[in-house]
């Protein structure tokens, strides 16, 4: 993916849950800027309304998200490297002058939903299958992203369903 100082993208789809900032959105254009500590975020939520969103680095805990997760709709960046580094490239094809990644991610996780003289380990897996289109020179365009998560039914955040177009869109500022 190779190091940027900022970018900006865009995800559109039919079930975007953003649970860092509590919408469920059917748009996301985001842009972070490693250089200035700021990121922005212009959400369209399932009802139309947008909403406007800024992090900045003065806010330890929000940037070290913004920063690290992998996230789609926060930093479509680190999303791609982890898919990229922890998921399998499945197929390849060449469109023109653009090339095709099919991966496919499989993640297990573990918690604990008890108390520590009570434990109750519960799993959840996610599966994520992500169509990633570069041109000749691998610089990453867009692609597709379909992921859902199977856990136990009463367990806050398990059992979503992702699915959305993304587009990058350059580098901000």
């Amino acid at each position: 993916m190779g190091a940027h100082e900022s970018f900006c993208w865009v995800v559109n789809g039919t079930s975007l849950p953003i649970p860092f900032f509590g919408i469920q959105a059917k748009e996301v254009k985001g842009c972070v800027n490693y250089a200035n500590g700021s990121a922005v975020y212009w959400i369209k939520d399932v009802n139309g309304k947008i909403l406007l969103r800024w992090v900045s680095s003065a806010d330890d805990f929000k940037w070290s998200v913004i920063t690290r997760t992998t996230w789609p709709e926060l930093n479509i960046v680190n999303f791609l490297q982890w898919i990229l580094e922890s998921g399998n490239v499945t197929e390849v094809r060449k469109l023109g002058d653009s090339y095709e990644f099919y991966l496919f991610l499989r993640a297990e996780y573990e918690s604990n939903a008890g108390t520590i003289e009570d434990p109750h380990i519960i799993k959840t897996v996610k599966l994520w299958n992500v169509t990633l289109v570069v041109n000749g020179d691998g610089k990453p365009l867009g692609g597709h992203i379909s992921g859902k998560d199977k856990g136990p039914s009463n367990v806050y955040g398990a059992n979503w369903l992702h699915e959305g177009n993304f587009t990058l869109l350059g580098q901000w500022g």
